[in-house]
This record gives structure tokens, sequence and C-alpha cells, in this order.
């Protein structure tokens, strides 16, 4: 390919042809990893996100049930019946 010094025209088109193929696989690879690690970075975040709304939605249950127990039991026995109410709900959710 190389004739008395110099580079033939062949050899030179087929490197250069080989440097853009080598540079397309790089890019393939490179936009492969990013984009691999985009789609875990965001599975990551919409999975704390639905852990969040999960603890907000169990809070608010709670607090409306606490709610509900103080408004349907009153007077001064209602606070020994609320502590019952509220250890047994608590055991329940140990259990």
């Amino acid at each position: 390919m190389v004739s008395f010094g110099r580079i033939s025209p062949n050899s030179f088109l087929s490197s250069i042809l080989l440097v853009v193929v080598v540079m397309v696989i790089l890019v393939v690879i490179v936009v492969t990893i990013v984009g691999v690690v985009l789609v875990v970075a965001i599975i990551g975040v919409v999975v704390e996100i639905m852990i969040i709304v999960e603890i907000t939605i169990i809070g608010i249950v709670v607090v409306v049930r606490i709610i509900g127990i103080v408004v349907v039991v009153n007077g001064v026995p209602s606070i020994i019946k609320l502590s019952f109410v509220i250890s047994s709900f608590l055991n329940r959710i140990a259990l």
C-alpha cells in the first residue's frame, strides 16, 4: 500500500473509514452507558417518591383514625378508651 514513501489514496481512505467506525462505536458505547445511568437514576427517584407518598398516606390514615376515635369517644373515660384503642392499633401494626 505504501509506495515510495507516500500513502496511497486507498489506504488513506480506509484509515479514515476505520477511525470513523471506531469513533461511532465509542459514541454508541458512551451513549448507552449514559442512558443506562439515567434510567437507573430515574427509577431510583421514582422509588423514593413512591416511598415518601406511601409513608404520607399511612400517616394521614393514622391521623384520621385517631381523630375519628377522639370524635367518637368523648368524656373523661375517653382517655382510657383511647389509650386502649391506640395500644391495640399499635399491636396490630406490630403483628
